[in-house]
């Protein structure tokens, strides 16, 4: 009866601090006290924003299309001076290195990626169809990144 216990899900908060602490592991070779502190307080104002779902969103799209090979980009300033969307991927910069103060819009949903159209045709069919209005059709806008057109 004792064994039986079904495992309480745990909270967005919870999944976005793991996979932080997680990938902070695997991107940093060296933990400063600056780096906690850095992390913790992105991570608290992250949670009274209650943008989570939007964070962990952009980590699993970004994610996915690095699987699939496929080129996106963030390209607001909010999500590239989080230290938490550097650890998880979303960004490229390391805001503490390029001396970045984190700030995040007051709108979560006004972040917005750039994409090449085929592209995000082919990550959309990645997801369930749930996943694909949370992800998609809700969450986070998406720019279509003007191809490259060859100079003659």
């Amino acid at each position: 009866m004792y064994g039986n216990k079904k495992k309480q899900p745990i909270s967005m908060t919870q999944q976005l601090k793991e996979l932080v602490y997680e990938r902070e592991i695997e991107k940093l070779r060296e933990l400063t006290d600056y780096y906690k502190y850095r992390i913790a307080t992105e991570l608290k104002i992250i949670k009274q924003m209650n943008a989570e779902d939007v964070i962990l969103s952009l980590e699993r799209i970004v994610s996915t299309a690095k699987k699939l090979n496929v080129s996106l980009e963030i390209v607001q300033e909010h999500v590239k001076s989080s230290f938490v969307c550097y650890l998880l991927g979303i960004s490229k910069t390391n805001p503490v290195e390029a001396g970045l103060r984190f700030e995040l819009p007051e709108d979560m949903r006004e972040i917005s990626i750039e994409h090449l159209l085929e592209d995000m045709y082919a990550l959309r069919e990645e997801f369930s169809e749930e996943d694909k209005k949370l992800f998609f059709d809700l969450s986070i806008k998406y720019a279509p990144k003007e191809e490259p057109t060859e100079s003659r």
